[in-house]
């Protein structure tokens, strides 16, 4: 084989594996529990049970997914219903931050979860900051729960200690 040809395989074949090397694992959604904010704040409503939010994936489209149950007064400790609260996704797409601000009621302090999937499309350049590709990569920061009356948070995406 001449050295040439020999240089010109090598390099081909360091390429294909460079290439192959770096492509991002495919993720196909995120999950996080949703818990009490960290700092205090004036909401009047807290989270007393399990709760979630979600990020599925589909071809072209994107759906955001918040299930709440055990929402309830702070002062009276009955579960709440109300209405226009919202739900805020945080994220990176492209090195820019992005919020995405969904609204959403409750009903004996739960989420009804059907109406609690939210559908955004790839080509929907307002959410995304450009019209996205498949398999473009979306770094989750963070999510917020707004309570309505007061625009204060009473859930964020984390954890909990035992």
């Amino acid at each position: 084989m001449s050295r040439s040809i020999l240089v010109a395989s090598v390099l081909a074949a360091a390429i294909a594996l460079g290439s192959s090397a770096f492509a991002q694992p495919p993720a196909k959604g995120w999950k996080s529990s949703i818990t009490d904010p960290t700092t205090p704040t004036p909401a009047t409503v807290k989270i007393t049970k399990s709760s979630s939010a979600q990020v599925k994936v589909a071809s072209g489209n994107v759906t955001f997914v918040l299930k709440l149950g055990g929402v309830v007064d702070k002062i009276t400790e009955l579960p709440v219903t109300t209405t226009g609260n919202t739900v805020e996704f945080v994220f990176l797409v492209n090195g820019a931050t992005h919020t995405k601000g969904f609204p959403f009621d409750l009903t004996a302090g739960k989420t009804n979860n059907s109406l609690t999937k939210f559908s955004v499309s790839l080509a929907d350049s307002g959410t995304w900051g450009s019209v996205l590709s498949a398999g473009e990569p979306i770094e989750m920061r963070q999510v917020r729960v707004i309570e309505f009356s007061t625009g204060d948070i009473f859930g964020v995406d984390g954890f909990t200690t035992k």
